[in-house]
């Protein structure tokens, strides 16, 4: 079964998701830092992409484009 990986600088939303995500027993990897999703992305196959899109260095929208233009990002 594929992830879902989520993406926001704010913990608590974090916390939120990982809250209403892990009783339906799908992996889950969570992270504040939109470069270690490039890191993730690059290792393994993820089935969901949460992104926010206000965040400080990369925004949700640049992280997106970025995973568009890698093809290996997008397995």
């Amino acid at each position: 079964m594929t992830a879902i990986l989520a993406v926001d600088d704010d913990p608590d939303i974090l916390t939120a998701l990982r809250r209403a995500l892990t009783p339906l027993g799908i992996p889950l990897i969570l992270t504040e830092d939109p470069t270690e999703v490039l890191a993730i992305l690059a290792e393994q196959p993820i089935g969901v992409l949460i992104s926010d899109i206000d965040m400080p260095r990369i925004d949700g929208i640049e992280l997106v484009g970025m995973i568009k233009k890698d093809a290996d990002l997008r397995k």
